[in-house]
């Protein structure tokens, strides 16, 4: 038998004067809305980031919206199981309007300069897939072999040239096993 996950935490976006718009925006809903964005809350409360449609849909860049009905509540991923509820709005359109997301977009970076010595969850995946890509690059640790393969034309001829740094010398040919030999090429 497995252990049940803690739940996530839930917090509205609060700005530097301590007002809560989305707060203020769900509040001011008719009950049938607000019972619609309770529920789906519960939902975000409960399963985390396992929620999806038509429940929750990924919009941009670690930015979620929830979606009870037709309204729309953005949101991101914080560190410690924590859900950070940003903007909302009833949509009244097919597409989110361009100035939704860019409203929920700045209130995300203000909220992450308040608190820079945390990061997202989002951000801390993407660090580490970042340094295991590294890691596990195929040309890590080649040399000049790897240089050789990346050359860039040098002059109107269009040979190759290497890279800065690379032992390989100004107009040398490297064939499929890494040799290089002197090309015979003139810049006549």
């Amino acid at each position: 038998m497995t252990t049940p996950q803690p739940e996530w935490t839930i917090e509205f976006y609060t700005d530097a004067r301590g007002r809560s718009a989305v707060r203020e925006f769900v509040n001011g809903l008719p009950t049938p809305d607000r019972a619609k964005v309770r529920n789906v809350l519960r939902l975000l409360r409960e399963f985390g980031v396992l929620l999806k449609l038509p429940h929750a849909r990924h919009i941009e860049r670690g930015l979620w919206e929830l979606r009870p009905g037709a309204i729309r509540l953005f949101y991101f991923a914080h560190t410690g199981r924590r859900f950070v509820i940003l903007h909302g709005f009833r949509k009244k359109t097919r597409r989110t309007p361009r100035r939704e997301i860019t409203t929920a977009e700045r209130r995300r970076a203000e909220f992450l300069a308040a608190s820079p010595h945390e990061k997202t969850e989002t951000e801390e995946k993407t660090e580490r897939e970042n340094n295991e890509r590294q890691s596990q690059h195929p040309l890590r640790g080649l040399g000049s072999r790897a240089d050789a393969r990346l050359r860039v034309p040098c002059c109107r001829r269009g040979t190759g040239a290497r890279l800065p740094g690379s032992p390989v010398a100004h107009h040398a040919r490297v064939d499929s096993r890494g040799v290089g030999s002197e090309s015979g090429h003139q810049t006549a």
